[in-house]
């Protein structure tokens, strides 16, 4: 009889599934103002909201929850949801898709992507 061994490689990234905790959320609970001057600001609210305002006046509203650690969802109100990366250092905010692009870019013309750093407001 032959025993056979199965070796599995598993591959552990920084806060991949690592559960997200409440000054986690805390620290992400703000109106971040984008480093670029656009004033595309965003703002993570305490009540699961998201606003990003694409062009003065207009504004995209999602809902907001941290799927782990370093991981938003945001999801539409037709149940779309996009997970997004981000990390919060000092009172910097760098989020994007996880290849470095806009995490959200609302359906208009011309295109608004939202930018991929930010600092926080006040």
């Amino acid at each position: 009889m032959r025993k056979w061994l199965l070796i599995v490689p598993t591959v552990l990234l920084p806060g991949c599934g690592e559960p997200a905790t409440e000054a986690d959320r805390t620290a992400l609970t703000a109106i971040w103002l984008p480093d670029d001057g656009s004033g595309r600001n965003v703002e993570f609210k305490a009540d699961g909201v998201f606003d990003y305002q694409y062009d003065r006046g207009y504004t995209l509203r999602l809902d907001w929850k941290l799927a782990s650690k370093g991981r938003v969802a945001l999801t539409s109100g037709n149940g779309v949801t996009v997970s997004c990366n981000y990390t919060i250092t000092d009172a910097s905010l760098a989020i994007d898709n996880g290849s470095g692009a806009a995490c959200v870019s609302p359906g208009v013309t011309p295109p608004s992507p939202m930018p991929t750093k930010f600092k926080r407001a006040g």
